[in-house]
């Protein structure tokens, strides 16, 4: 599959929102769990696409992850998780 060119980053996280939107469908309340993690690469400051964490001294990723629940306890979806970086770090 990743070898699959028609195959995106984007067309992923769109068939897990249209899988989240389904599963939500229909329940009177969903709570939205969200948390973000730092994922720290303190070795890697060569590695592209790497932003910088830790007051801009870390390379790595924030990965912000959604699961939603519904009024039961019952998950009902993890949403896609989401990645950002932050600027170079200031000098």
């Amino acid at each position: 599959m990743i070898e699959n060119e028609r195959v995106t980053a984007r067309n992923l996280q769109e068939a897990v929102e249209e899988a989240g939107a389904r599963a939500c469908a229909g329940r009177p309340t969903v709570l939205a769990v969200q948390d973000t993690t730092d994922l720290l690469f303190k070795r890697a400051y060569r590695t592209e696409g790497l932003g910088y964490i830790n007051g801009y001294k870390t390379p790595g990723l924030l990965a912000h992850s959604t699961l939603a629940v519904g009024e039961d306890a019952e998950p009902g979806h993890l949403g896609p998780p989401r990645g950002r970086t932050r600027p170079e770090a200031v000098a």
